[in-house]
Parts: C-alpha cells; sequence; structure tokens
C-alpha cells in the first residue's frame, strides 16, 4: 500500500478519538474511513504493518459479511450501508489530473498545500503527505493521481487500493481565498512525486 504508516496512524488515531472509524468488507475489498478520507483496499493485500494499526485501534480487520460499523473511543456503532464509500469506477471515473505545487499556507489552524488543476485548491498537510511511493509493495505499481474528482475529492488508485480526500476550502476569516487567487494566475507547474 502506497501510504506512509506513521501517518495513516495519526489519521486513524485522529478518527479513533473523533467520529469514528468506519470499516467495512464488501466482497473482499476492506472499507476503511475517517471523516474526510476514504481507503479501499483489497482483504488479501493489506501489509502486517498497516493490519497492526488498524487492529490497535479497532480490534478487528473485517471479513467480507461483516456488518459495517464505526469504532470510537467511544464505542462501537453499526452503520447502514454507504456506496459513497466504495470507490469503484463510476465514482472515481470524473476527474482532472491535479498538480501538486510547492506552495504552503500556514494559518493559526492547519498547514495546507496547494494544487493546481481548472482552478487552485488546499490540501491537509497530513493527507498530502499520506501517499508515499517509498512505502509501495514490491509487486505494486505507484499510485496513479492525484486526480481532482467532480465532488472535490483527490483520489489515488492503482491495482491494490484508493485513496480519496476532501479538499480544504478557505476559511472566510482568513487570506487563504486571497492567497489562492493570486496563485490562479501562475501555473506553478505540478512538483509530483
Amino acid at each position: 500500500m502506497y501510504i506512509r504508516p506513521s501517518i495513516f496512524k495519526k489519521l486513524v488515531k485522529k478518527a479513533y478519538e473523533a467520529n469514528g472509524i468506519y470499516l467495512a468488507n464488501r466482497d473482499g475489498t476492506v472499507i476503511i474511513a475517517g471523516s474526510n478520507w476514504i481507503i479501499n483496499v483489497k482483504e488479501n493485500e493489506i501489509p502486517n504493518r498497516i493490519k497492526a494499526i488498524i487492529i490497535e485501534f479497532t480490534g478487528f480487520i473485517p471479513k467480507a459479511g461483516d456488518e459495517e460499523c464505526s469504532i470510537s473511543k467511544y464505542g462501537i456503532q453499526m452503520e447502514i450501508p454507504n456506496d459513497e464509500l466504495l470507490l469503484n469506477e463510476a465514482w472515481t471515473g470524473l476527474k482532472k489530473k491535479a498538480h501538486r505545487t510547492p506552495v504552503y499556507i500556514n494559518t493559526m489552524y492547519k498547514l495546507t498545500r496547494v494544487y493546481q488543476c481548472d482552478y487552485d485548491f488546499m490540501v491537509d498537510n497530513m493527507l498530502d503527505n499520506l501517499v508515499s511511493t517509498a512505502d509501495t509493495e514490491e509487486y505494486e505499481t505507484a499510485p496513479d493521481g492525484p486526480y481532482m474528482t467532480n465532488d472535490s475529492r483527490i483520489i489515488y488508485s492503482n491495482e491494490i487500493m484508493k485513496l480519496a480526500h476532501m479538499v480544504v476550502h478557505p476559511d472566510d476569516d482568513t487570506m487563504q481565498e486571497e492567497i489562492l487567487e493570486a496563485i490562479r494566475k501562475v501555473d506553478l507547474g505540478g512538483a509530483n512525486e
């Protein structure tokens, strides 16, 4: 899996302490999701180091046929199956190539990285650092992406897994929108890894 285990652990911990970690297994595809990110991965392709992180916070890896649930520090809650969390081809088909830029915007609350597509947008720095080609297994290809979907999500994918996460919208009370407006006039070129 092309994700950094240390960043993944931080995201899972944050989800566990807040709204919960959504877990499901749909026909051999494990779905793991926090409030602003989703991972779909083939059940038999999850490396042990990633399984250990999931089990540390949830206690298990879901098997096909298990009830879908959210697990947080407050307990377990059964969930109604949510098809929007299954990153299938229909969902991911509407996309445009996005480019990571070397520009960061730091506010009092959050560090974000600027991406360019048809327009400029921001991605939370932790989610931006989640993708790592260095952590790709020897038998899998590097992820394709980043792509921007029509519903303002960034998506990466390869034959083993798909990762989607939300973009950050500018805060009303900061200069983020003004900075993005100025950046839109400049082609910063992709800084893709």
